[in-house]
């Protein structure tokens, strides 16, 4: 079980520097062109070790079965996408305190604005960045407002955005990457 404290591209976060021991969640990554990326890991996600096989996964994923290792159900099956051609990533690779991700106002509690918005920086330049060029994918679902937001340079809330289609520019998401962790 990996935690930020042992991850080297965690390195200087603030997130990693607050809670060391928080487990680092990296990408499942399936055997298809298609990419998933989410807000930040809950709890089922930290504890296993793997995007959205918590509540927001079973909505999407659906249900694992034991025997088998596979999901079932849920609104990829009803798609027809398979759950082992899906890429799934998040925003950030750790869970936040409570769950709360660190540009809202109540993880003031927790992180300042400006360690919020390098953490965040960070995460999205080691760890999403990467993600997003290490394949030609052929379909990218943002999932939430702050993947919409940091990943796909989009505001307005996702009821906005709901069915259209973004272009992902890696430069835009690096500089806006770079833009946080200057503060």
């Amino acid at each position: 079980m990996a935690q930020v404290k042992d991850i080297k591209k965690c390195a200087g976060c603030p997130l990693q520097r607050l809670y060391p021991e928080s487990n680092f969640v990296p990408p499942r990554m399936g055997k298809g062109l298609r990419l998933m990326i989410a807000e930040c890991p809950g709890e089922t996600e930290s504890r296993e070790l793997t995007p959205l096989v918590g509540t927001s996964g079973r909505w999407l994923r659906g249900g694992m079965d034991p025997e088998t290792g596979r999901h079932h159900g849920g609104l990829l099956k009803q798609a027809n996408i398979r759950d082992e051609d899906v890429t799934y990533g998040n925003c950030l690779s750790c869970r936040p305190p409570n769950n709360v991700f660190p540009d809202s106002s109540e993880a003031r509690t927790y992180i300042s604005e400006s360690d919020a918005n390098k953490a965040i920086g960070q995460c999205l330049k080691n760890h999403v960045l990467p993600l997003l060029l290490s394949r030609p994918w052929l379909r990218l679902d943002l999932l939430g407002e702050k993947a919409l937001r940091y990943v796909g340079g989009k505001l307005g809330g996702i009821t906005r955005w709901r069915g259209s289609p973004i272009e992902i520019d890696t430069e835009d998401v690096e500089k806006r990457a770079d833009a946080l962790l200057k503060g």
